[in-house]
């Protein structure tokens, strides 16, 4: 039976994850044996994905491996001064170093894992210490590096040529539709012939069946409904839709606005929402593990990303 091996950030309801499970399920039933490595420990897909493979837990070892300031001043809050000391060692030393070699560092600082796969997939986006942990930390007989978003305006600002280097003791880079493919070869040109499209599979029977469970929010007859999924960050663009919400309700259209998600910019988009006067209206309902259910119910579905791979 062939091992395969996903390395990835953690098991949370995001359309990457989502993804994954759809991956891991099509596998198995190729009769696979899948590990899937997590840097991070919990999420709420955790449990989905313990019923159908191996979960390897990384994240001591990686939050050991990966030193920021924030772990350093948990260190000297804790009064842990040895691990202070060595962190902030590590942050003075890696503060010279290039973005690139930042990651490889921390890939560097994680152990060896013992066993050996035919394939290792290093699932996230492009630029982490997964690429290089993959490359040098995994055994396996094919390496790949499978790619979900729009490489080109991710973390444009910072060169990114160093990752070739990894990239090039890869197999495969996977992108997950054409212009993800597009996008990628154009800021990596000397990698376009190792680059290939793999669609994200999608349980389309499944996801019917989702859609028909009834929701919990509650609407009068003029409002429309609309629905928006993904991680609350700056790049999914959903404060755009709450001043265009704004926009509409002074024009005299009566909304309410569904979205599910969680992330970063969650208190920003809650300040906004306070300022528009949305708060009964603008309603964001945290991560869902069933968002079809919140789509099937809406009027309009509104992605307002600012840049999208290949949107679920």
């Amino acid at each position: 039976m062939k091992k395969i091996l996903f390395v990835t950030n953690k098991l949370v309801t995001g359309g990457m994850e989502v993804a994954l499970l759809q991956t891991v399920k099509l596998l198995k039933s190729y009769n696979f044996d899948i590990t899937v490595a997590i840097a991070n420990q919990g999420g709420d897909l955790l449990e989905d994905f313990k019923e159908i493979c191996t979960i390897k837990d990384l994240s001591i070892q990686y939050s050991r491996a990966y030193v920021n300031k924030t772990s350093l001043i948990n260190n000297i809050k804790k009064f842990q001064l040895f691990s202070a000391a060595r962190n902030f060692c590590i942050l003075f030393r890696d503060g010279f170093l290039s973005y690139f070699s930042k990651k490889k560092k921390i890939a560097q600082r994680m152990l060896d894992d013992p066993i050996e796969y035919d394939i290792a997939i290093s699932y996230a986006t492009p630029y982490t210490s997964y690429v290089p942990y993959v490359v040098e930390k995994i055994k396996a007989k094919q390496k790949i590096a499978w790619v979900q978003l729009d490489v080109a305006s991710y973390l444009s600002n910072i060169d990114m040529s160093d990752f070739e280097k990894c990239y090039f003791r890869l197999d495969t880079i996977v992108c997950d539709s054409k212009p993800s493919r597009e996008s990628f070869i154009s800021r990596h040109p000397s990698l376009a012939e190792k680059t290939i499209v793999i669609h994200n599979p999608i349980d389309v029977e499944k996801i019917h069946e989702k859609s028909q469970k009834t929701i919990d929010v509650t609407r009068t007859e003029k409002e429309i409904l609309i629905c928006s999924v993904g991680r609350l960050n700056y790049i999914k663009g959903f404060d755009m839709a709450i001043s265009a919400h704004k926009l509409l309700k002074d024009r005299g259209y009566y909304l309410k606005w569904m979205l599910c998600g969680s992330g970063d910019e969650i208190n920003n988009l809650k300040i906004d929402i306070q300022n528009n006067g949305l708060v009964n209206e603008f309603i964001l309902l945290g991560n869902q593990k069933n968002p079809y259910k919140y789509i099937n119910a809406a009027d309009i579905y509104v992605q307002p990303s600012r840049t999208e791979s290949y949107c679920l």
